[in-house]
């Protein structure tokens, strides 16, 4: 949508921002010009959508050091293995991951946990939220929101922070 906070305040702070949204008709008015702007989104590629490789050639993710937000709306799922397939991992991976409410039976759940098993061989989690806009489902005394934000890390960082430590 029209809400650039996030990328705003990355680029205020120096760093490269390429921002991609095919939900929106133009630009965002208060995006700074120094912000590279696509109308394209990540999915199975088509008219206005491309997928993880070929959005990451366009932003001209060579760089040494690069993270990688997300938020597509419950289209994650069709899409999250493709991270395992770039040349080179993201260094933190910060996301919105819908459709968490699902019953022990459920087929996406099989899905749901596939791709978070494929985070986890690189990632470790060091974050997760609720989604205060997203439903909350509550059973006895356990509740979830349907929709909560991760933050992943990569575990080649984490091992280089945890040996800065000791």
């Amino acid at each position: 949508g029209n809400n650039v906070d996030f990328e705003n305040s990355l680029n205020s702070a120096g760093l490269n921002v390429t921002s991609f949204d095919h939900t929106i008709f133009r630009r965002p008015k208060n995006l700074r010009k120094s912000v590279r702007w696509y109308k394209l989104g990540w999915g199975k590629p088509s008219n206005l959508m491309r997928s993880l490789n070929d959005l990451c050639l366009l932003s001209n993710n060579g760089l040494s050091n690069w993270g990688l937000k997300f938020d597509i709306e419950g289209s994650e799922w069709k899409v999250l293995r493709e991270i395992k397939d770039l040349k080179k991992l993201p260094d933190i991976i910060l996301c919105e991951l819908h459709s968490l409410n699902f019953s022990p039976l459920d087929e996406h759940r099989k899905d749901v946990l596939e791709c978070l098993s494929l985070l986890r061989d690189d990632y470790e989690l060091l974050l997760i939220h609720g989604n205060n806009f997203s439903a909350y489902y509550r059973w006895n005394d356990f509740g979830i929101y349907d929709a909560m934000e991760f933050t992943f890390i990569k575990k080649s960082i984490t091992q280089i922070m945890n040996s800065d430590l000791y």
